[in-house]
């Protein structure tokens, strides 16, 4: 997963944000140099269910169902009938993230058509909405994200940016 691409990516499945690999001095500034992080790319799947999870410290923090087929239909996590299958695959999903995600960050994942869960991709808290997620606890995660660098936690700031005027 690659954390920080808001709505740029196409999705894919098991883990898969698919961008423009372009680098280079012509590319847009979070595309030059090397990437911090590998992009996972897939076969093109079709989702049955997707989920928005807000993720605070390595744990769903809230989350949210957003689609049901092509359909937008948010509806509270906790509402869906899948909630205890969405939190466990998340569960295994962040356990095996070990720690490459920022301490505040938005996932999204889904259930396949053909079954199974996947990755959708990984976004900064900031900018991702919160569909039926409860507010406050969105904005615990936000808060976080979009802190101030002397309060950031020490694992997140090798993936702070400087403010370039």
């Amino acid at each position: 997963m690659v954390p920080g691409d808001p709505g740029r990516g196409e999705r894919g499945g098991r883990g898969a944000l698919l961008r423009p690999a372009r680098r280079g001095p012509r590319a847009a500034p979070a595309l030059r140099g090397p990437a911090l992080r590998p992009d996972l790319v897939s076969d093109i799947v079709c989702f049955a269910r997707e989920y928005r999870l807000f993720v605070l410290d390595g744990a769903v923090h809230d989350g949210s169902r957003y689609a049901v087929g092509p359909r937008l239909d948010p509806a509270p996590l906790d509402l869906d009938p899948y909630a205890a299958d969405v939190r466990a695959f998340a569960a295994e999903l962040l356990a095996a993230a070990d720690g490459s995600l920022p301490s505040a960050a938005v996932v999204d994942v889904g259930l396949l058509e053909e079954g199974g869960w996947a990755a959708i991709e990984a976004n900064p808290a900031w900018a991702s909405g919160g569909y039926a997620c409860d507010p406050d606890r969105v904005l615990d995660v936000v808060l976080r994200a979009a802190g101030p660098r002397n309060e950031s936690a020490p694992a997140d700031l090798p993936l702070a940016r400087t403010a370039q005027r």
